[in-house]
């Protein structure tokens, strides 16, 4: 339980969205190869292409760079939350946009 004064350290918030990031990554994947009706078990077992490994890595920590460089991580604790939510949601269409443009 945490103290009135005490604050959590950045460290556990970049954590918990690279986390997030990953169950993210895992639950796009799946649900894209459901929906693609591609197979998810092949002989009793998950069947993970060459894209998973390096998605379930690169993915996320994009995300963590993306969000640092617009400062989500900067002053935690001196932040209005519209401005965050603001801030939050347009860093989210810019980044599925730049993120999931066709090459």
């Amino acid at each position: 339980m945490l103290h009135p004064g005490k604050k959590i350290h950045i460290t556990w918030y970049v954590l918990s969205d690279f986390i997030s990031a990953i169950l993210s990554w895992m639950i796009l994947y799946f649900t894209r190869r459901a929906l693609l009706k591609e197979p998810i078990y092949v002989d009793g077992s998950l069947f993970l292409n060459s894209r998973f490994w390096p998605g379930l890595l690169l993915i996320p920590t994009g995300w963590i760079v993306f969000y640092a460089l617009t400062g989500t991580y900067h002053s935690l604790y001196k932040k209005s939350r519209l401005n965050e939510f603001s801030s939050t949601t347009l860093s989210s269409l810019i980044g599925c946009t730049i993120g999931f443009v066709p090459c």
